[in-house]
C-alpha cells in the first residue's frame, strides 16, 4: 500500500531556500512511491510532481495563521505522514490536540525575528495586529520554546543560526535547504559593471533603504533590483537603479546573475540566505551584512564580504574595492564557488535525513 504524505507550507508565493526544500522533499518522496499532497497559500505548480491545494494562509510562523492551520489539519487524513515547512515550533503545540506525529522544519523564531526588526519597524509594516503581537510576544516566545518538548514531533532547523535561538536546541537537528543549479563557468569574465540584488524588498528586513543609500554613493555603477519594493518608493530618484517588479525565477535569474559583477543584499536578518549561495554558484562575489545567516555561510574577505547592519558606506567601499582589485575579485569568486559545492553536498545529506523512514 502506498504511503501518503501531506506538506503544509506557505512558500509557493516566493522563491528561496524554503521553496527549494519543498520541491526537493516532494520530488524525493514521489520518487519513493509516496502520494504527496501540498497545502499552500497559493496555487502554483513549481514542478510537475507537486499537487497544490490552495488555502488562505498567513505566513505560518505567525500566530495569526493558527486558526487556518487547525482548519487544514482537520482535512488531512489520519494515516498521512505530515511535514510542516517554514513554521515556528509553536505548531507542535497545536499538534498535541490532534495527537499527530509530524516533522516541522523551522525557518525562524517569530519572537527573535520580530525583535530583529525592532518594534517601531514592525508596527509600520504590520499595522493593525502588530500592537497585539507585541504585547503577547513574551508569552508567544515562551510557548515556542515549550512546544519543542512535544516528543511526537521531530524538529529540523534551516541553520545553526536558527537552532541557537531556542532554549531546547538539543531537540532540533540542522537540515540545510538544498542548492540546485551550479551555473558558474570557471574563468568567465564579467563584462558589465553591474550589481544585482534579489529579494522581497517590501519586507523591511531586506533593508532597501540601505541598498539605495549604497547605490547613491556609487553613481557610476548600475544596480539591478529584482523583487517587490514598497509602493511609496520614488523610483525616479535613482538614475543608476533599474527596478524589476516581478521576482524572476529559473533561467531569467541565471541570465541576469551571469551578466552581473557583484551580488549585494543588505538584509538585517536572515535565517540562512540561500540566495547568497546561488550567487556564489554563479561565480558572483557576495557583499552583505552580518545578519545571522550570512555569518554561517560567509567568511569576510575569503568567500564574500561582510559589513555591519546598516553600514552602507562600508558596503560601498567594499563593492568599489572588488570592482577595482581583480586579484581580490578572483580570489573571492573562486572561494565562493568552491564553498557552494561543499554546501550542496552537505544539503543533499540533510534532505536524506529529513525524509528517512521513522
Amino acid at each position: 500500500m502506498r504511503r501518503k504524505v501531506t506538506i503544509i507550507t506557505d512558500v509557493y508565493e516566493i522563491k528561496g531556500g524554503l521553496r527549494a526544500l519543498c520541491d526537493t522533499l516532494t520530488n524525493n518522496l514521489t520518487n519513493r512511491k509516496y502520494d504527496v499532497y501540498t497545502f499552500s497559500a497559493k496555487e502554483q505548480n513549481s514542478t510537475s510532481n507537486i499537487r497544490i491545494i490552495s488555502k488562505r494562509l498567513n505566513s505560518i510562523y505567525m500566530y495569526r495563521a493558527m486558526i487556518s492551520m487547525i482548519c487544514i489539519l482537520r482535512e488531512v487524513p489520519r494515516g498521512n505522514d505530515l511535514y510542516i515547512i517554514a513554521a515556528s515550533p509553536m505548531f507542535a503545540f497545536i499538534l498535541m490536540f490532534f495527537c499527530r506525529k509530524a516533522k516541522i522544519w523551522i525557518a525562524t523564531s517569530f519572537g527573535k525575528e520580530l525583535l530583529s526588526q525592532g518594534p517601531k519597524t514592525y508596527l509600520m509594516q504590520h499595522r493593525y495586529v502588530a500592537v497585539i503581537e507585541l504585547i503577547l510576544l513574551p508569552l508567544y516566545s515562551l510557548l515556542e520554546n515549550l512546544s519543542l518538548l512535544n516528543k511526537q514531533v521531530q524538529f529540523f532547523a534551516i541553520s545553526d543560526t536558527t537552532r541557537k535561538r531556542f532554549l531546547f536546541r538539543n531537540r532540533i537537528r540542522k537540515v540545510y535547504p538544498p542548492l540546485d543549479g551550479l551555473w558558474y563557468v570557471e574563468g568567465k569574465e564579467r563584462k558589465e559593471k553591474t550589481i544585482i540584488s534579489i529579494g522581497r524588498f517590501n519586507d523591511m528586513r531586506k533593508d532597501i533603504d540601505t541598498l539605495l543609500k549604497t547605490a547613491l554613493l556609487l553613481p557610476d555603477i548600475k544596480f539591478n533590483i529584482i523583487g517587490s519594493v514598497p509602493e511609496k518608493l520614488n523610483r525616479n530618484e535613482y538614475e543608476n537603479v533599474v527596478f524589476f517588479d516581478i521576482l524572476k525565477t529559473g533561467n531569467d535569474i541565471k541570465k541576469i546573475m551571469d551578466r552581473s559583477m557583484i551580488f549585494y543584499l543588505p538584509s538585517r536578518q536572515e535565517g540562512l540566505g540561500i540566495v547568497y549561495l546561488e550567487a556564489m554558484a554563479c561565480g558572483v562575489p557576495v557583499v552583505t551584512m552580518k545578519n545571522g545567516g550570512s555569518e554561517e555561510l560567509i567568511t569576510d574577505n575569503y568567500n564574500g564580504m561582510l559589513c555591519e547592519v546598516g553600514a552602507y558606506r562600508s558596503a560601498a567601499k567594499k563593492i568599489r574595492s572588488l570592482m577595482e582589485d581583480s586579484d581580490l575579485y578572483r580570489t573571492i569568486q573562486d572561494n565562493g564557488y568552491k564553498f557552494s559545492i561543499e554546501y550542496r553536498n552537505m544539503s543533499k545529506k540533510g534532505v536524506k535525513e529529513l525524509v528517512k523512514d521513522d
